[in-house]
C-alpha cells in the first residue's frame, strides 16, 4: 500500500470536522508532516476508504497511561535508585505522585472511554532506567 517517505492519501465519506458537521474529502499523510486535510477533494491515487469508515482528526486518544508508581524496597532502591536523593525523600514523592492518579482511576478511564490499550508513563518519581524499570512496573500493575 505504501512506498516508505512517500505520501498515503486516503479518501473517506466521513471526516468529522470541529464544527460537528461531517464532509467527504481526502487526508493526505507524509512523513515528517502535518496531516493535510482536502474537503470534497479526491486524488486518483487516493485510497477510498469504506463507506462505514469515519476519520475524526484530533478527537480521539485511543489509549490511556497509568501514572502510578511502585514504590521500591530499600534494597531496589539502594541497587537502582535516583542519585542525589534519600530513600525516604522518594517514596515521599511517590506517596504524593500517587495520591493523583492509581491504576484503578486509568482503569475506569479507559473503561469509560471504550479503551483497550493501557500502558505505564515514563515520567513517575521511581523507576530506574532500563529492563528492570519496566519489570518492575509491570509486576506492579499486574498485581
Amino acid at each position: 500500500m505504501s512506498v516508505s517517505g512517500q505520501t498515503i492519501r486516503f479518501h473517506c465519506n466521513h471526516i468529522h470536522l470541529d464544527s460537528g458537521e461531517t464532509a467527504a474529502g481526502e487526508v493526505a499523510c507524509s512523513p515528517g508532516n502535518p496531516l493535510e486535510l482536502s474537503i470534497g477533494q479526491r486524488n486518483a491515487d487516493s485510497i477510498k476508504l469504506p463507506d462505514t469508515a469515519r476519520i475524526a482528526l484530533g478527537r480521539v486518544d485511543p489509549h490511556v497511561h497509568f501514572r502510578e508508581s511502585a514504590t521500591p524496597t530499600r534494597e531496589e532502591f539502594e541497587a537502582h535508585g535516583p542519585a542525589g536523593t534519600t530513600y525516604e525523600t522518594l517514596v515521599d514523592s511517590i506517596r504524593a505522585a500517587n495520591s493523583q492518579y492509581s491504576i484503578r482511576s486509568g482503569c475506569l478511564a479507559a473503561l469509560k472511554g471504550g479503551v483497550c490499550i493501557v500502558g505505564a508513563m515514563g515520567n513517575t518519581p521511581w523507576g530506574p532506567v532500563g529492563p528492570y524499570r519496566h519489570q518492575r512496573t509491570q509486576a506492579h500493575y499486574t498485581k
